[in-house]
Formats: structure tokens, sequence, C-alpha cells
């Protein structure tokens, strides 16, 4: 899909999110929407910079951390972006590493 017509889809959900914005299953709707608007327009720029990272079109917004147990509150959002692979942790540097390297 060019990316002009993925940034039409973008804007009708903004667009939409506005005019329903009293309706929940709207908003769930446009949260997907969007999600999937902005992860489709960076489609391109899936390459994380460093060892252990991949690319995740929805991960967490509480990511795992060297030293911290298991978050106990996170906000239940997407975070569209580089994240560490499964089996490792984010250091305080921003290097993912194994639990027993942090």
């Amino acid at each position: 899909m060019p990316k002009s017509t993925m940034l039409y889809f973008l804007v009708l959900c903004i667009g939409v999110s506005l005019i329903t914005a009293q309706s929940l299953i709207f908003i769930k709707f446009i949260d997907v929407c969007l999600i999937k608007s902005l992860t489709e327009i960076g489609a391109s720029d899936r390459r994380c910079p460093k060892a252990n990272q991949e690319w995740s079109g929805c991960g967490s917004a509480c990511p795992s951390r060297c030293g911290q147990g298991e978050p106990r509150f996170c906000t239940m959002q997407c975070i569209i972006g580089c994240r560490c692979k499964p089996g490792f942790m984010l250091r305080n540097d921003g290097e993912c590493v194994r639990l027993e390297d942090c």
C-alpha cells in the first residue's frame, strides 16, 4: 500500500475518533486503526539498531528491566518500535542482555 494511502487512512481514523468520541466501541476501533496505520507507515524502518532487539508493532509500555521485578502497574497501551527479544531484559544503558548479564 502506498504511503499516501496509509496516511489517508490515518487521517480518516483521527476524523472518526473526533466524531464518535462518546462510544467506547468506536474508541477501541480507533486505537486499533491508529496502531495499524502507524505501524504500516513505519514498515520500512523495522530494523532495530542494537543487538538482541526486535521490531514490535504493539509492545509493552513497561518492558522488563534489569534490577526491577515485573511492574505492578502498567498502562494497557501499545508502544510501536524496538524491544528486547524474548529472554532478554533492558539494561540501564539501553542494551538488551540476558538476565544473568544484568
